[in-house]
């Protein structure tokens, strides 16, 4: 089961050094992950395009321009499949940085209230 904010540990939530240290780490690795799903994404674009672009300079046959169409889905097929698979990992990538970002605030509020009540 993946970790959610709603699944960490209550204990995981108190504002211990190590808690905190986790967090921060797993806040760096998030953003880390994140740009690296932003440039997969990027690259799976670019090699759509591109090849979109040698399919129609090429020749796409048909016999009009819905069979011309069909065809270029056909010829793409694999570049439309790595740019889903880019777009949901991108997708992923944001959510564990928001999970991450989400618990490191929930410390930080935890760090404060201490603060407040010391």
């Amino acid at each position: 089961m993946k970790e959610t904010l709603l699944t960490t540990p209550a204990a995981d939530l108190q504002p211990t050094a190590a808690n905190l240290a986790e967090a921060t780490i797993a806040l760096q690795e998030a953003h880390g992950q994140l740009l690296i799903a932003l440039e997969a994404e990027a690259a799976a674009k670019l090699a759509l395009d591109t090849a979109r672009a040698a399919a129609l300079v090429t020749g796409v046959e048909g016999k009009n321009e819905a069979a011309r169409n069909a065809a270029l889905d056909q010829l793409l097929a694999d570049e439309r499949q790595t740019l889903f698979r880019a777009e949901q990992h991108l997708r992923e990538a944001r959510t564990a940085l928001a999970i991450a970002e989400a618990r490191m605030t929930c410390l930080r509020y935890q760090v404060r209230l201490l603060e407040v009540g010391a």
